[in-house]
């Protein structure tokens, strides 16, 4: 009888350790969303930058690269 009562002790003792290192992973989960909400505006903002910029530049090289074909045609 008193391995039953040893092993009700250990499971209670296992399953609060469990459940505050669940609450602990929760806690870090909440901050990491926090983190991903607050960068989130910032991350658009750069990527629609960089877009624009790419887009351009691929812009002006096909715009070269007609100038340059139409000065070797002499069109």
């Amino acid at each position: 009888m008193s391995k039953a009562k040893k092993s009700k002790r250990l499971t209670s003792r296992s399953t609060a350790t469990e459940l505050e290192e669940l609450r602990s992973i929760s806690a870090q989960l909440n901050r990491i969303e926090n983190r991903i909400d607050a960068i989130h505006p910032a991350s658009v903002k750069s990527g629609a930058i960089a877009g624009a910029v790419a887009g351009g530049m691929s812009g002006g090289l096909v715009y070269a690269a007609i100038e340059i074909i139409k000065t070797i045609l002499k069109v």
